[in-house]
């Protein structure tokens, strides 16, 4: 029964991490980064901010939020080592997403102490910028896999690479998550870019971002698209592989789902391009990427461990 209790909860953590993800975002393309001022961990040099602006709210209960994701994450950890022995997968993964939810806090820090925020358009908080988005994808890896492993606890005990016959395959899917990470990241400074450097039109932006004397937050916009594309082409011909030599039950849903949510995201990329990136079309934008790094991991994960598969004795698929 308690681990059935662990289970809903690594779950709720998850899905309550990406919705703090989102109104991360949320700040950023509202320009409230610098509602509390350069103060932190306080707000206006305050525990709680008198008479608040309402961007000082938005960055506020963005800071309530992370903080609470925070004790989310740690208080997971914590009850895996009630229920799991010591070298069990979930209770690693757990003490990982502690390592990565810290790390997100310290990145918050950095952005606001060394006022990388509101209208700051170097090249440092561009770096951190893409840092913090590939931290946040590695969050979310470690709590995915704390998902897998309190789901199917006897299989992970049970699993062992050795049995694992799916190298080429592996190797693969193992590339594309590193492809989403750089996607994520360069999606990260465009976003910013689109923030601080709004386009006026779709061929007029197109000029200016070519033009060799543009800021290069308009210049690196180019990249963020390409990338998605090549990365998008390369994950749906894993996944039509996956499809075609019926890997399992499991790995076949998931590669649908993968397959027809990158689909989606170039679709819905376009229309955000279209549309010039209004506030709810990013926020959109980078649900349908969470959604898509979170299938891609749980595939990873479906053939990295072969019982995910309901491959009992190892074998995946036709040769």
């Amino acid at each position: 029964m308690q681990q059935k209790w662990f289970q809903r909860f690594s779950k709720f953590a998850l899905v309550y991490t990406i919705a703090v993800i989102l109104f991360g975002a949320f700040v950023r393309a509202t320009g409230s980064g610098a509602g509390c001022g350069e103060h932190w961990p306080t707000c206006q040099g305050e525990i709680i901010p008198p008479a608040p602006s309402i961007k000082t709210m938005i960055e506020f209960g963005h800071r309530l939020t992370s903080g609470l994701s925070l004790l989310v994450v740690v208080s997971l950890y914590f009850w895996s080592r009630q229920i799991f022995p010591k070298d069990h997968p979930a209770r690693k993964a757990a003490l990982y997403s502690v390592i990565f939810i810290f790390g997100e806090a310290l990145v918050g820090a950095v952005l606001v102490l060394m006022a990388l925020v509101d209208q700051n358009s170097s090249p440092l908080r561009a770096a951190v910028i893409a840092a913090h988005l590939v931290n946040t994808f590695l969050l979310l890896y470690w709590q995915i896999f704390v998902v897998e492993a309190a789901s199917r606890a006897d299989d992970f005990l049970q699993s062992s690479l050795s049995m694992n016959r799916n190298k080429s395959m592996l190797r693969n899917l193992f590339y594309g998550l590193c492809g989403l990470g750089f996607v994520a990241a360069s999606g990260g400074i465009v976003a910013l870019g689109d923030t601080l450097f709004p386009a006026t039109g779709l061929i007029d932006g197109f000029k200016t971002d070519l033009s060799p004397t543009a800021h290069f937050l308009i210049r690196l916009r180019i990249v963020h698209p390409i990338a998605a594309v090549a990365v998008a082409i390369f994950l749906v011909m894993q996944c039509l592989t996956i499809l075609r030599l019926k890997f399992g039950k499991l790995p076949t849903i998931r590669a649908l789902v993968l397959m027809y949510s990158l689909i989606g995201q170039l679709i819905f990329g376009t229309v955000n391009l279209l549309l010039l990136a209004p506030v709810w079309a990013q926020l959109i934008h980078l649900l349908i990427a969470d959604i898509i790094w979170i299938t891609a991991v749980l595939l990873y994960l479906s053939l990295k461990f072969p019982e995910f598969s309901g491959a009992k004795d190892g074998s995946h698929g036709k040769a």
